[in-house]
């Protein structure tokens, strides 16, 4: 690849270090185009990349590949951690994704001869903080079957929760990708990598009752889900639909990415096999998953707590102690 690039900048009126982020930056999204890169990708690039070229701490388009510097890349960056939006800085996890597209950018401009080095090369995304997310309790999860009122709604309720789809993936979904006598689907995930998914009997049952009562049949699109309008879902769809859900089911931080959270969380905690639940999520690398593992832990122990064999026993009259537990006064004499 180098050489062909080498050869292309003999014959072009200026070296490619001469050339602007702007037209760099438009021969990235095209091999990014070229190389069938998703929609959402494209998208993305598209919003960090503007967003860099407006800021006043970022780089304006017109700018020379030559005259950016890893110090300003890395003001940048910084800025990014400080950055507001509506009154609150954006969260470690935005700032991470951002920082990684504008890196793997520059890693490709050094590759394609834009840069003579990689001025990114020793910089390290920003860590995100790890925190335990609570997944979705049975109280709630009745609660948001109460929510969704359709057949439709219940079957998307059911598959986000018994399958750990995206929302994007859901969206995607066609009639002939879900087999509802074998209980699996076929999922076109992150990359374009195809998956197959299991689900359930419960799952399988309220597909089927949509199909039955509520799918309309005069509609060209062989998409699973649509609109009330009886246009194709998209993720956007998904989410609003979420947002009505978290106020009919009295669930302020629901989300679609929490139902995928609630099946991982309860895979691990009902035996299933870590490498299983990597494939049926689509991730690349177990990190992501053991992290589903630490959540299951940490509920596992909260219900254990439940089964204390001592805590069992009523010995003694009840006191609180420092922490606001219960212990029979037997024990505390024992213990004290």
């Amino acid at each position: 690849m180098l050489k062909f690039m080498k050869n292309n900048r003999n014959r072009s009126d200026k070296p490619f270090t001469e050339k602007s982020i702007q037209e760099a930056f438009n021969h990235f999204q095209l091999r990014n185009r070229s190389e069938n890169r998703s929609d959402r990708t494209l998208e993305w690039y598209d919003a960090v990349f503007t967003q860099l070229f407006k800021s006043q701490w970022g780089i304006p388009p017109a700018t020379q590949m030559g005259e950016i510097t890893e110090l300003k890349l890395l003001e940048y960056n910084a800025h990014l951690q400080e950055r507001t939006w509506n009154g609150k800085k954006l969260k470690p996890s935005s700032v991470n994704n951002k920082v990684r597209a504008i890196r793997a950018f520059f890693r490709w401009a050094f590759e394609a001869g834009y840069t003579e080095t990689h001025l990114l090369r020793t910089a390290r995304p920003p860590k995100i903080p790890r925190e335990l997310i609570e997944p979705l309790s049975d109280e709630e999860i009745r609660r948001l079957y109460k929510a969704a009122i359709s057949y439709r709604d219940q079957a998307i309720i059911s598959l986000l929760l018994d399958s750990g789809l995206r929302a994007s993936e859901l969206a995607g979904l066609r009639l002939g990708d879900v087999n509802l006598d074998l209980g699996v689907m076929r999922v076109m995930g992150k990359g374009a990598k195809e998956r197959r998914v299991p689900f359930g009997e419960t799952t399988t049952g309220r597909i089927s009752l949509y199909l039955e009562k509520q799918r309309p049949d005069d509609v060209i699109t062989d998409r699973l889900f649509l609109t009330t309008h009886k246009t194709t879902m998209d993720r956007r769809n998904v989410q609003l639909m979420m947002r009505r859900f978290k106020v009919r089911a009295d669930i302020p931080r629901l989300h679609a990415h929490l139902l995928r959270h609630t099946y991982a969380t309860r895979f691990v905690l009902n035996g299933g096999n870590i490498l299983l639940l990597k494939a049926c999520l689509g991730h690349n690398s177990l990190e992501m998953v053991n992290h589903y593992t630490h959540l299951a832990a940490q509920q596992a122990i909260d219900l254990g707590r439940a089964y204390s064999p001592l805590d069992s026993i009523a010995i003694g009259s009840k006191i609180k102690n420092s922490n606001g537990y219960s212990n029979s006064s037997v024990l505390n004499d024992l213990f004290n």
